[in-house]
């Protein structure tokens, strides 16, 4: 959602979506049970990653991105995604083995890298799609297709929060 907003908000108004982004981050990942300054490391690492994947979405694709074109779906994964999650893969990585020494490196890159690579390519077409499309999809959805589409979200929500959950506890045995 904080990726979509970026995208079709005017820059000026960047620092004010971001500032909020991280907070709720933040507030998320203190309420994983992480320690404050680890959640809000993590938080900075994120929100970084989500403003240099709209950064460069913008800059190739430009600030209409509707992911309905070849140029623009290459734009998004290949110039946006993948470069932003590498780059806070590297910072994440850091950040991690900062704190727990022991910890390899490259191990902790691969699994951040591949995690926000699947989560932005799978979670960020939604709201790009439904704020360039939405409406009428609504306005012609049936009520299985309505509950189908509600109970789908759920479903990815509620696993995404065991996941995070897991993932903080096991972080913060580290």
């Amino acid at each position: 959602v904080l990726f979509r907003s970026l995208l079709v908000r005017e820059r000026r108004e960047w620092v004010w979506l971001l500032a909020s982004g991280c907070v709720a981050n933040w507030v998320a990942n203190l309420w994983g049970g992480g320690s404050f300054l680890l959640s809000l490391g993590f938080a900075i690492v994120n929100i970084t990653e989500c403003l240099l994947a709209a950064w460069a979405a913008r800059r190739y694709a430009g600030a209409s991105l509707t992911l309905t074109r070849l140029r623009e779906i290459f734009g998004f994964v290949v110039m946006s995604a993948v470069p932003a999650c590498a780059v806070s893969g590297l910072l994440g990585a850091w950040l991690v083995t900062f704190i727990a020494p022991e910890t390899p490196y490259w191990s902790v890159w691969r699994v951040w890298l591949v995690a926000d690579v699947l989560g932005l390519l799978l979670i960020a077409p939604i709201p790009v799609s439904w704020t360039t499309s939405g409406a009428m999809l609504f306005r012609l959805m049936t009520r299985w297709r309505l509950l189908e589409t509600v109970v789908s979200i759920g479903l990815v929500g509620g696993l995404s929060i065991v996941v995070s959950l897991q993932s903080a506890n096991s972080i913060g045995s580290m």
